[in-house]
């Protein structure tokens, strides 16, 4: 394996897992949005 097949495969190992964590995160960041505003809407419609 030459330098430049590993500098291009680490390269892409990283933006796999930069755009893995990207998703898990805006993953996360939707549900727990969700959670929240699904549960404000219950209690409000509950308490109206």
């Amino acid at each position: 394996m030459n330098l430049g097949n590993r500098l291009e495969l680490s390269f892409e190992t990283d933006l796999w897992t930069f755009s893995q964590n990207r998703l898990v995160e805006s993953a996360w960041t939707f549900s727990r949005n969700g959670l929240v505003e699904s549960a404000w809407t219950f209690s409000r419609n509950r308490l109206v």
